[in-house]
């Protein structure tokens, strides 16, 4: 699973659109789920539902046979959010890649690759 987190404005929808593209053109099975979106309510509330909303459709998406990848667009801020991540998908091996918006001196974007693989503590 590839997880693309950065703060708002960073590109972390449109580098999925973008990769969705690749791997449709090579006829690659995989998903897109925006995990921000699952949560987009106003007015907002005072705990985000993303995490239990994504582990309420994991397992729909988690039993399609043959998909090999799935793209995860969301902001990670905190710990808690990284271990809710780990919660909402099991055990599924995550590659979180955290972009950064473009500074005016440096305009090119950078990528920050780590994996996380380790489960939250429970």
């Amino acid at each position: 699973m590839l997880v693309l987190t950065g703060s708002p404005g960073s590109g972390k929808t449109t580098l999925a659109i973008k990769i969705s593209e690749q791997l449709t053109s090579r006829d690659e099975a995989h998903a897109v789920i925006d995990v921000d979106e699952l949560a987009r309510i106003h007015p907002e509330l005072d705990r985000s539902p993303k995490w239990a909303n994504l582990a309420a459709i994991w397992p729909n998406y988690a039993a399609i046979p043959g998909l090999g990848k799935v793209i995860l667009p969301v902001l990670i801020d905190t710990p808690d959010d990284l271990d809710q991540l780990h919660l909402a998908v099991g055990r599924s091996p995550l590659h979180i890649v955290e972009l950064t918006a473009a500074h005016r001196a440096n305009p090119s974007p950078r990528l920050s690759h780590f994996d996380q693989s380790t489960p939250p503590k429970i």
